[in-house]
């Protein structure tokens, strides 16, 4: 019973997107908003790592300098990936009619390209590998950065509107 409902949702939102792409739509856009899910993993990751430091048998002044340094690189990933108000941040991405998709950051650069095989979905995030021309940009996509629909549109794209 439940396999029939989730096989029904995808036929549906497979059907959805190929309307999309049927009816003229250039490109199908997903505007990222910051995330909880994101944050709280983050938080914890780094709470787990500053206690595994607290423990290790090193100075004191080694300990410090190795939190400091930590904390200056977890505040770079957090303003970046979860807060997205760094300049190289991805605020927006899309697909175009092709099957490529593309990424605006902060500052007004844009890329577009295909996505690279390591590209990974599950039902909390979505990693974005989207190789350009010069280089490959990844886009951590967390599920209540878009809403409930979008990120089921996108899981769908992905899986049936992709060329790799």
């Amino acid at each position: 019973m439940a396999h029939r409902s989730i096989r029904a949702k995808l036929s549906s939102l497979a059907s959805i997107a190929k309307r999309y792409s049927s009816i003229g739509v250039e490109r199908v856009d997903f505007r990222l908003a910051p995330s909880l899910i994101l944050a709280t993993l983050y938080s914890l990751v780094f709470l787990g790592v500053f206690l595994i430091i607290f423990f290790l048998p090193f100075p004191f002044w080694g300990q410090c300098l190795f939190i400091c340094c930590l904390s200056i690189y977890g505040y770079s990933i957090f303003k970046a990936h979860i807060l997205r108000s760094a300049n190289d941040s991805v605020i927006n991405i899309w697909q175009n009619r092709k099957g490529q998709w593309g990424f605006e950051t902060n500052q007004g650069e844009k890329g577009i390209g295909d996505l690279a095989g390591d590209t990974y979905m599950s039902r909390l995030f979505v990693i974005l590998r989207i190789c350009t021309k010069f280089r490959i940009k990844s886009v951590i996509v967390p599920r209540d950065a878009l809403t409930a629909r979008a990120y089921q549109l996108l899981c769908t794209r992905i899986r049936f509107f992709t060329r790799y």
